[in-house]
């Protein structure tokens, strides 16, 4: 939608992202680190850095266990690579994940 100059009041557009985000809670993404994360809390620092929960390692095709991570966090050096579908994963849902605390 960015992208998508001239069809969008700017105005509208910039409050609909900041309401919505642009990784809303319960999305699921890649990270650069070769995991796949639920986006769990959105992030007061930048609309791309949010908190969020690995669970699932690409390279070993298997479930781990969840981690959180803050993106915004200044040490932090992970970060969102791509936005993913849970299906293409074999994953139902990934109410589960983010709902998840420990």
């Amino acid at each position: 939608m960015v992208t998508w100059q001239g069809h969008f009041d700017k105005r509208i557009f910039n409050a609909f992202v900041k309401t919505v985000g642009i990784y809303p809670v319960g999305s699921l993404v890649r990270l650069a680190s070769g995991y796949l994360a639920v986006v769990v809390a959105p992030s007061g620092v930048s609309l791309l850095a949010p908190s969020v929960r690995a669970f699932f390692s690409l390279r070993s095709k298997e479930r781990i266990i969840p981690r959180l991570i803050d993106l915004s966090a200044k040490r932090c050096t992970e970060s969102i690579v791509g936005i993913e579908n849970a299906a293409d994963w074999g994953l139902e849902s990934v109410d589960d994940v983010w709902l998840y605390s420990a």
